[in-house]
């Protein structure tokens, strides 16, 4: 489950909002790690900048080896 944890700040041109992602591991993922049957949770933030209407550049940032660890991988 994907969930944006309170309001996006809006300055100009600029987007950005915390997250929250949490769920168990059932299939493999798109690098193709095995599924391992595990519940995970981690928070992550995602900025972005809007350009003509659209997307014109977007970087996430999260606990990545934390995420592995709770799924058994580290």
């Amino acid at each position: 489950v994907w969930t944006m944890k309170g309001k996006p700040l809006v300055d100009g041109d600029r987007v950005s909002f915390e997250w929250e992602f949490s769920g168990t591991n059932t299939g493999a993922w798109g690098d193709g790690t095995a599924a391992t049957g595990k519940k995970f949770s981690f928070t992550g933030a995602s900025m972005f900048s809007i350009k003509d209407g659209k997307i014109a550049t977007q970087s996430d940032y999260y606990d990545a080896l934390g995420f592995y660890k709770q799924l058994g991988l580290m």
